[in-house]
């Protein structure tokens, strides 16, 4: 059937609409399925994990004050007194001179901050592919070797996140190189249950230096495939772990893609799976200044909060972008220690209970 013009153009429009609809209806039916939980929810930890001062793989230095973090007396005094969680890539720990280390440890365990650290769990020697590929590793008990630098250190390692291990060691099959004019990286491609097994035997090389090691599993929303799928590599992670306990998952949003449906689906499976969820708060790869990306951060948070009724048990504060480039000051709206404070200013601290008088007026403990 042959139409005029306006009208060919009138049905595309409808059509148009028509799609932008049933997607409209069909994330409100995914909606529906996440209720805000009866009580109040206990606030989210924070967690703080600022690029280090080390050449990122593209060649920039961002965060050149990076170790003004640990500098005594305190740099970022109000953000500290919020943040329960400070992270570094394993890249850092393999990276740092030994004086750096010791003294950043030094300074989160002086100041009670527990230490988290990312790590890649997919071993890329049973196929021999994964090379430059995020989160695979290429030797030989890789895992045991950073757990004892850490130990002789004198780091309190408490989380172990997970480098996406369900993306890039089965989902992900070939890409340019993070470095410019490297060769194509090729993956893995093993099956789920296979980096399963992988993700648990690197852990437990850690948790065998640290007994009271937490895991903390963390994949992006747009690269992990069905929640069926998501669902089946949860539970066969859990099953090889074996008596480690699961923290929780931490979810990776690719911000400039589809991510609303995906990220219903993700947390309605996350939470029927009985872990928590946890949220990397970031702004952009082309965010064009540091202020940009702290805007372009809260942007992504507050869409977040206004799609999702369950709230988060963790927020990351992360970059893997040129921005930020500088730590500090805290209070500069250029980082991302500003968009740590400004969430803090709107969700003040619980006030502690107030003491209780017995009959003779003297002051009782607070309740626990």
């Amino acid at each position: 059937m042959n139409l005029p013009g306006h009208q060919i153009a009138v049905v595309a429009a409808t059509a148009k609409s028509a799609r932008r609809l049933a997607g409209a209806l069909t994330l409100l039916l995914l909606c529906q399925g996440l209720s805000a939980p009866a009580q109040p929810a206990a606030p989210p930890t924070l967690w703080y994990i600022p690029p280090s001062n080390l050449k990122a793989p593209k060649g920039y230095i961002r965060d050149a004050d990076f170790p003004q973090l640990f500098a005594e007396p305190v740099t970022w005094p109000d953000a500290l007194r919020r943040v329960g969680v400070f992270g570094m890539p394993s890249s850092y720990i393999t990276k740092a001179a030994d004086e750096d280390l010791r003294r950043a440890f030094a300074f989160l365990n002086a100041h009670h901050i527990a230490l988290a650290v990312e790590w890649p769990v997919v071993d890329g020697t049973v196929n021999g592919r994964g090379e430059g590929v995020e989160g695979v590793i290429h030797h030989p008990h890789f895992s045991q070797k950073i757990a004892q630098r850490l130990k002789l250190l004198n780091a309190h390692l408490d989380y172990l996140e997970t480098d996406e291990p369900l993306c890039f060691g089965h989902y992900f099959k070939q890409g340019r190189s993070v470095v410019p004019g490297g060769p194509e990286r090729i993956g893995c491609q093993y099956a789920i249950d296979d980096v399963a097994v992988q993700a648990a035997g690197a852990i437990r090389e850690v948790r065998a230096v640290y007994p009271g090691l937490k895991v903390v599993e963390t994949e992006p929303v747009c690269g992990v495939g069905s929640p069926a799928e998501f669902s089946q590599w949860l539970a066969a992670l859990k099953k090889n772990l074996g008596d480690i306990p699961l923290a929780g998952v931490d979810l990776d949003v690719q911000w400039e893609r589809a991510w609303q449906a995906p990220s219903v689906a993700l947390v309605d499976a996350i939470r029927q799976s009985g872990l928590s969820y946890g949220l990397i708060v970031d702004g952009g790869p082309h965010d064009a200044t540091d202020r940009s990306w702290v805007e372009h951060a809260q942007h992504n948070l507050d869409e977040w909060n206004r799609l999702i009724p369950v709230p988060p048990g963790r927020l990351r504060f992360q970059s893997w972008h040129e921005r930020p480039s500088h730590v500090l000051p805290e209070t500069s709206p250029e980082t991302m220690l500003s968009l740590i404070n400004a969430w803090a200013a709107a969700h003040p601290e619980p006030a502690p209970p107030a003491s209780v008088s017995n009959h003779l007026g003297e002051k009782l403990p607070s309740p626990p």
